[in-house]
C-alpha cells in the first residue's frame, strides 16, 4: 500500500488501526479530508500521515476538561 496515493475508507481505518466509524467521525469533524474520484470517496495517504504527525503535537485531553464543577 506504500506506493498508492489514495486509499478507501476501510484501508484508511486499517492503516490507522482504528474502526471505519472512527474514520467517519474524523471526516465529519473536519479533522481528516476526504477526496472524490468521480463518485468514489478516497483518502490521500499523505493526509493520513499528516493527521498522525499532528496527533503528537496536540495536547492530551485533561481529565474533567469541560466539566463545569
Amino acid at each position: 500500500m506504500a506506493d498508492r496515493l489514495l486509499v478507501t475508507k476501510g484501508e484508511a481505518a486499517q492503516r490507522l488501526s482504528v474502526s471505519v466509524r472512527t474514520i467517519e467521525r474524523l471526516v465529519a469533524a473536519g479533522r481528516l479530508p476526504l477526496v472524490h474520484v468521480e463518485r468514489a470517496a478516497r483518502f490521500r495517504v499523505s493526509d493520513l500521515e499528516t493527521y498522525v504527525h499532528e496527533l503528537s503535537e496536540m495536547p492530551a485531553p485533561q481529565p474533567g476538561a469541560g466539566d463545569p464543577s
